[in-house]
């Protein structure tokens, strides 16, 4: 099984069974992190972390403060897939697995605005491990035909991540 990553029509995949996505909330410019599992039932939540709290991102009763971070575990089903939405108006989503952290540009090799990614799990035979710890299209031919995100719509403003953009790209799978 590998990671999957989508989004302006490039897919990579990387090959990892456990990654830890984070972020710098918009509004806040606090730091939150989550650590997830590639499972052969969906990505599974393990535990979020967020250092600090305020508009948007209250940690739950559950969470307890370790070292300076609100931490708690999830419980929730392992998902299908996920939408990874940027409003250009904070730092990029990161993913860090091995102590390495790699933005999803480099990961994608190519800077990603406002678009929204999807992440998703590949089967084994769509992620050959690569040198790289990425590969590219060529490499995955057979989920290159089960990606694909839908056109964008010229009235919707740069940054303008949720609603029906998401919802589409999302029902696509």
């Amino acid at each position: 099984m590998g990671l999957c990553f989508a989004a302006a029509g490039v897919v990579k995949v990387l090959s990892v069974a456990a990654f830890t996505l984070a972020w710098t909330h918009s509004i806040e410019k606090i730091e939150w992190q989550e650590d997830w599992h590639v499972t052969p039932q969906g990505l599974q939540l393990v535990e979020a972390r967020v250092k600090g709290s305020g508009a948007g991102m209250e940690p739950p009763p559950e969470a307890r403060l370790v070292n300076d971070w609100f931490q708690w575990s999830p419980k929730m089903a392992p998902l299908p897939q996920v939408v990874l939405g940027n409003s250009g108006l904070a730092g990029e989503w990161r993913i860090c697995s091995d102590g390495q952290c790699r933005t999803l540009s480099d990961v994608l090799g190519r800077h990603l605005g406002a678009e929204p990614t999807i992440m998703k799990i590949c089967s084994s035979t769509t992620a050959p491990k690569a040198d790289s710890g990425a590969t590219d299209n060529a490499a995955i031919t057979g989920e290159r035909a089960a990606i694909q995100l839908a056109p964008a719509r010229p009235d919707y403003a740069k940054g303008d991540f949720e609603g029906e953009r998401s919802r589409s790209a999302a029902s696509s799978f």
